[in-house]
């Protein structure tokens, strides 16, 4: 195939509620680092689903930490979400056109090692199909209850409540985002069902954020483990410092070492900052995390295209 040639969209449906989100996981690096100079995919499932990440977090966490902090250009990723779906039927739909970095590359090494204050926080309660607007002002006041006692007086969160136009089926759910001095961005979220109050919801959420806070990290565990390749393709060294290691990142670390050829060194940060360093997994506690904060270095291949 020529360099450069136009190419169809790439299509891709789940056919079920299956997360969009993690067939962009998988699909996003192979265009970033192709050598197609745009690739177009339209991308069919849940948008917003369970066991996976919601669009949400993708747009408002994921896609501008890898923009800002690899030096990925923010025209060249361009989502949009054409209709949102949800479980059982799923039925969403996302676009993404995609530019090669094949002229720009090697991406930027990674450095988060400050966690800093958190000087924003931003709430999006969403609902849709034939579910009252109530529901979403219940989960982003049940959150704030949680969140208000924690962030102080000089933090009042922002919230959007918001009427999915666009979406197949019945639907509601949480995002919140907190950003802080260094500008990190860590998240809590939480879908809502039949089976749940909305209380529950917003709660739910509030305390995810409020557990990743605590846990003194620049990333929350749901970026963590997304970030490894990235970290592995960067030119230079990389250095991330995270909260609790999850059982998906030392999955990825070793999935990146075997594909990439390099190497990472992951330092489990002691009380008093004595440092004990270890290339194995460690002993997983409650919901397969390491508990502890932990630096994850990486000296990574500088691929180029």
């Amino acid at each position: 195939m020529r360099r450069g040639c136009a190419l169809r969209p790439i299509f891709v449906e789940s056919r079920t509620a299956g997360s969009i989100c993690l067939l962009l996981q998988t699909a996003l690096p192979c265009a970033l680092f192709g050598r197609s100079a745009t690739t177009q995919l339209i991308l069919k499932g849940g948008t917003n689903a369970t066991m996976a990440p919601q669009y949400d977090y993708w747009e408002h966490v994921f896609l501008p930490t890898i923009q800002s902090r690899f030096g990925i250009p923010t025209d060249t990723i361009v989502p949009t979400c054409i209709q949102r779906g949800y479980y059982p039927k799923g039925k969403g739909e996302v676009h993404v056109s995609i530019e090669s970095l094949r002229t720009s590359l090697p991406l930027n090494p990674l450095v988060m090692k400050e966690r800093g204050d958190v000087c924003r926080v931003y709430i999006r309660s969403f609902y849709t199909g034939k579910l009252p607007p109530r529901l979403a002002h219940g989960m982003a006041h049940a959150a704030q209850e949680i969140l208000q006692p924690i962030l102080g007086d000089d933090v009042r969160p922002r919230v959007d409540i918001v009427k999915e136009q666009n979406a197949f089926g019945n639907g509601t759910g949480i995002l919140i985002v907190a950003t802080t001095t260094t500008g990190c961005l860590l998240a809590g979220s939480a879908l809502g069902s039949p089976k749940k109050h909305f209380k529950e919801v917003g709660t739910k959420a509030a305390e995810e954020l409020v557990s990743t806070l605590h846990d003194g990290g620049c990333v929350d565990e749901w970026l963590q483990d997304q970030l490894v390749l990235f970290m592995a393709l960067a030119g230079g060294t990389s250095e991330l410092l995270t909260g609790s290691l999850t059982l998906h990142t030392q999955t990825a670390i070793g999935l990146a070492e075997q594909v990439c050829g390099v190497k990472f060194e992951i330092t489990k940060l002691e009380e008093g900052n004595e440092t004990v360093t270890h290339d194995e997994g460690g002993v997983y506690g409650k919901d397969g995390r390491i508990p502890g904060k932990h630096l994850v270095r990486c000296q990574g291949i500088g691929f180029e295209a």
